[in-house]
């Protein structure tokens, strides 16, 4: 239950900008950094850019951030799959 500083966001993408950070907004609509206490959220877009029909694997949101004052790093895996008519005979 103690606040959660997030300092920065991105996206680690290998060689490629599959993924993007488009615009992150914390309680109240504020930008980062920004705390967040016990039930707050906040919002990420991401836009996902495909370049094939495959699915993208392996993409990674890399968060910095600080729980009472300790430096913390978290990640989530982000995948995704082109769609459209170029892929319907896939």
């Amino acid at each position: 239950c103690d606040p959660l500083t997030i300092q920065a966001m991105r996206v680690a993408a290998p060689g490629t900008p599959v993924f993007s950070l488009v615009s992150v907004a914390g309680a109240a609509g504020a930008g980062l950094p920004a705390v967040l206490v016990h039930e707050q959220s906040m919002n990420v877009t991401l836009r996902f850019t495909p370049t094939s029909c495959a699915t993208m694997a392996n993409f990674l949101l890399e968060i910095d951030g600080a729980v009472n004052g300790a430096s913390r790093e978290w990640g989530v895996a982000m995948e995704g799959r082109g769609a459209g008519s170029s892929c319907e005979a896939d």
